[in-house]
């Protein structure tokens, strides 16, 4: 994932979990993000790893949660 101010991609994510998975609101967000990764794999079998530990953590750099406790940083 480049560093950008570019938003999280929570829309083609919902998409994709409400639309294509049809899952329920609750199992949605029930999904770790590597069993997340491993059903856009299935859909994207050819194309590089796309969540990486590197993406995971840009990613919670970028979008911490608001209400989140500082955890230990390796």
């Amino acid at each position: 994932m480049s560093k950008t101010n570019e938003p999280f991609p929570w829309q083609q994510i919902m998409s994709f979990g409400f639309g294509l998975l049809r899952l329920s609101p609750a199992q949605f967000w029930q999904l770790s993000l590597p069993e997340l990764k491993a059903a856009i794999d299935c859909y994207r079998p050819n194309e590089q790893p796309s969540i990486t530990r590197q993406w995971l953590v840009d990613a919670m750099q970028q979008h911490p949660d608001r209400d989140a406790v500082p955890t230990h940083q390796p």
